[in-house]
């Protein structure tokens, strides 16, 4: 036996921990620190128990492992006084706008809502409720229309559908519905991430230039028009950006040499490029004396990339010999 297999074998014969072990137990025999409520029906927390952050997030994790998380368990967390919780994230629950009031009461840093189905729009107002120290927002993939809710006149009264002043880091999966740039206007100013993976850009960037500070950027499988580019190139502390596309068509660019110069000349300070599936790659060799076999990457060439994404590209990029990354995916 190597020692590599030696050391997974090890692995795999490690005991689970204590903690492990009592929230496996904890979750299977609910009654051990809950009583059902007679007229209600919720379950709650015994009087004599409080249950710190690092306990409560861990009672969540392994919760999911073997059950949805529905309301009468977010329940369990309506007092903040006796539970405490700075992180959530929940995937593929069953909890409605009221579970989910239970979780933001605590005033979480960080908050992500997978496959959350049973959400309303309404959930956008309890997280707006509850945000000021909110850092870090992901949810999705969306059953309703961004865009629909600002037309309903929630933008006329608040400016905004995501008000979340302290947010760095935002993804939200929406699955070919239409970009709203409205909801990314002042509250979100100080963004450092965003994910605006598979949205279809319908509307006007204007508000986008909000945010001047972004230095990671992902638009997988978004079709980026000329204005879409031109915002891109303005994101001066930007040092990762997703360009990349499952389809064939999106991600065909019209002057792909031109577009992707545009981009790492505007860009000082990228480090990680990934144009998987398009056409921004290049069928022409570069034009001036430069070992770069990617036109528009010849200003990289003293300057390479940490990092090229280059799977399926339109030309196959991946088999050239002069590419500017240290780090290349094909």
């Amino acid at each position: 036996m190597t020692s590599e297999q030696e050391i997974f074998s090890l692995y795999d014969s490690y005991p689970d921990s204590l903690l492990d072990i009592c929230m496996d137990y904890l979750v299977a025999n609910l009654n051990t620190i809950t009583t059902l409520d007679p007229t209600s029906r919720w379950r709650k927390l015994k009087d004599d128990i409080t249950l710190p952050a690092d306990l409560c997030e861990k009672f969540i994790q392994t919760y999911q492992k073997k059950n949805r998380v529905n309301d009468n368990i977010a329940n369990l967390f309506r007092d903040p006084s006796r539970t405490r919780l700075n992180c959530v994230k929940l995937r593929n629950s069953r909890i409605t706008d009221e579970g989910l009031r239970c979780f933001m009461v605590h005033r979480p840093y960080s908050v992500e809502l997978v496959q959350c189905e049973y959400l309303s729009q309404a959930s956008l107002d309890i997280i707006n409720e509850y945000s000021d120290r909110l850092v870090s927002l992901k949810f999705g993939p969306l059953t309703y229309d961004l865009s629909q809710k600002a037309q309903e006149g929630h933008l006329s009264q608040k400016g905004h559908i995501i008000d979340a002043p302290n947010l760095r880091q935002l993804t939200i999966q929406c699955r070919r519905l239409p970009i709203s740039p409205l909801l990314l206007v002042k509250p979100l100013k100080n963004l450092t991430h965003l994910d605006l993976s598979e949205f279809t850009s319908t509307v006007s960037t204007c508000a986008l230039h909000e945010l001047k500070n972004l230095r990671s950027l992902s638009l997988h499988n978004v079709l980026c028009s000329k204005e879409i580019i031109d915002w891109i190139t303005t994101l001066q502390s930007l040092r990762h950006l997703d360009l990349s596309h499952s389809s064939e068509i999106l991600g065909k660019y019209n002057s792909p040499n031109k577009v992707l110069s545009s981009i790492v000349t505007s860009l000082p300070h990228l480090q990680s490029l990934d144009i998987s599936g398009t056409n921004l790659d290049g069928s022409e060799a570069a034009s001036v004396h430069a070992r770069c076999d990617i036109p528009g990457l010849v200003s990289r060439v003293n300057n390479p990339l940490e990092f090229l994404g280059l799977y399926e590209t339109y030309n196959g990029a991946c088999r050239r010999h002069d590419i500017p990354a240290k780090v290349v995916s094909f």
